[in-house]
């Protein structure tokens, strides 16, 4: 697929990278330094191009969110008829990478890290122990001189270094990405299976129905299971009319030490049409989920924003909606005015370039408030017996506080407001919406990776003038006098360093 503008930005890449060779001292390094991924290979750009713009290619929708956001959920109602297909992530470790396809048959693959993985794992392992180490030293250092200064209480080194280590490993959980990798490395070193035995392989799995993929992939990404320690992703793809066309990535939460993983998120969010934002409402937009939305302000190619404000159900309670005389939906609405300020507020602050232009300008239409349990619990309602200690919960609170429509006695009243308060038939019409755009999303996606490559080209032509306006610079102010001193030093040294470094070379040679 050829393209004027795309081959003027590859002509202006070339003519910079022959520069670059042509006077390596000068321009060598720099244009390795700023020359990014997008700008390494020539066919690379082409090929990147192409599949944005490839007609018959899937929408992909990216899903970014905090571990516990309510993702699986959410994607477990949507796709799986409220079936807990999905196994929800206990940590940020378990938040394996998902993506979800559709197939005639039904598919599951598991990828397990690479060697560099588990690198950084065993590296912020290290980290994470020489830190703890550190804090609870000084914090047991503190607590002597404070007991020399009053000699009456006392000093007990045990208990000074018991609370010293709770106070440390509080403190280092706040970095979630170190803590995670800590621990999730200790999983590693205490797991029966070799890192040797599954390093860089990929598994399929052969389930005979959904409901056997959740017991499946519960032994690869469950909080307990055997190879999760080592799993990298999952790729599920099944006979879903709802993933025709498009393909789903649910990306791990925030703070990934994994390389393999952080990088294959990174490209699949970089190429989504679309991106989900999740944030539950109890904690919505807050600073974790700053970190989450940082990921996403420099990707290219974004064309649809929307923000999902999960588990509302747990914020219909407080004194301030007493007047609404139990209306859930009146509390619900009031929430969604609530949220929307928030949405304004917190990312006119991250809106880089107007990334966030769409969710920052508009009317509330891209911010959805939905509750995954609550629509699982209208697809189950006639098992109720079956739905866990959560769903019940849910449910006793809802016919406590709104009891016009939630009751034991009404069952269609019930069904139908668990179904409004889900709300994920919203999220299905934005989506088809989007389906329905594909011409423009594709065609839009060109000019944007245009313009990104023009802005990393001339970024690096900027980057090799500053560096020969630089060496042009000291060549005119060098002293000459200077420049002979440094040249015979280095031929001094060579002549000292040279006998040994013969010697040395014989030696391992013979």
């Amino acid at each position: 697929m050829s393209n004027e503008r795309l081959e003027k930005i590859i002509e202006k890449r070339n003519a910079l990278e022959s520069l670059a060779k042509k006077y390596p001292d000068v321009l060598g390094d720099e244009f390795a330094a700023n020359c990014g991924e997008d700008l390494k290979l020539e066919e690379k750009i082409r090929e990147n191009y192409r599949e944005k713009v490839d007609a018959n290619r899937e929408l992909q929708i990216g899903i970014v969110g905090r571990v516990k956001a309510g993702k699986s959920s959410l994607l477990n109602a949507l796709l799986f008829d409220g079936k807990t297909i999905l196994p929800k992530a206990a940590t940020p470790m378990t938040a394996a990478l998902t993506v979800l396809s559709y197939s005639d048959q039904l598919e599951v693959k598991i990828r397990f890290f690479e060697e560099n993985d588990f690198a950084a794992l065993r590296d912020k392992s290290a980290v994470y122990e020489r830190k703890l180490k550190e804090l609870i030293e000084a914090k047991v250092e503190e607590d002597r001189k404070k007991a020399e200064k009053n000699p009456v209480k006392g000093f007990n080194e045990a208990q000074s270094r018991e609370r010293a280590e709770r106070s440390a490993k509080r403190t280092l959980g706040d970095d979630v990405g170190l803590s995670g990798a800590y621990d999730q490395y200790q999983k590693i070193k205490e797991s029966s299976i070799a890192e040797s035995d599954v390093v860089g392989k990929i598994v399929a799995l052969h389930p005979k129905s959904l409901e056997e993929i959740s017991s499946k992939l519960a032994d690869y990404v469950g909080s307990e299971g055997k190879y999760m320690p080592f799993t990298q992703s999952v790729e599920l793809a099944y006979a879903n009319e709802k993933l025709k066309g498009m393909r789903i990535v649910d990306t791990p939460g925030y703070n990934e030490p994994v390389p393999s993983r952080e990088e294959r998120a990174y490209q699949l969010l970089k190429a989504s049409d679309v991106v989900l934002i999740l944030s539950p409402a109890g904690r919505y937009l807050d600073e974790t989920d700053k970190e989450v939305l940082e990921k996403i302000t420099v990707k290219d190619g974004l064309r649809e924003l929307f923000v999902v404000a999960s588990q509302i159900d747990t914020q219909l309670y407080g004194d301030e909606y007493q007047d609404f005389g139990g209306d859930v939906f009146r509390v619900r609405d009031e929430i969604g005015k609530r949220l929307s300020e928030q949405t304004v507020s917190v990312l006119s602050s991250l809106n880089q370039a107007g990334i966030f232009d769409q969710l920052v300008n508009d009317d509330g239409n891209r911010i959805i408030l939905t509750s995954g349990d609550c629509h699982s619990m209208y697809l189950t309602f006639d098992q109720k017996a079956e739905w866990d200690s959560n769903k019940k919960q849910i449910w006793d609170n809802l016919c406590s506080d709104f009891r016009d429509y939630f009751s034991d006695k009404d069952g269609n009243t019930s069904r139908e407001s668990l179904k409004r308060l889900g709300n994920t038939a919203l999220v299905e019409r934005k989506l088809e919406d989007v389906k329905k755009k594909k011409d423009d999303i594709l065609a839009n996606s060109g000019n944007q990776i245009c313009q990104s490559l023009e802005n990393a080209v001339e970024l690096l032509k900027q980057g090799m003038c500053k560096a020969l306006a630089s060496q042009i610079s000291r060549i005119q102010t060098c002293n000459l006098d200077t420049l002979q001193n440094e040249k015979n030093g280095i031929e001094t040294f060579c002549l000292k360093v040279e006998p040994g470094i013969s010697r040395a070379v014989s030696e391992c040679v013979a």
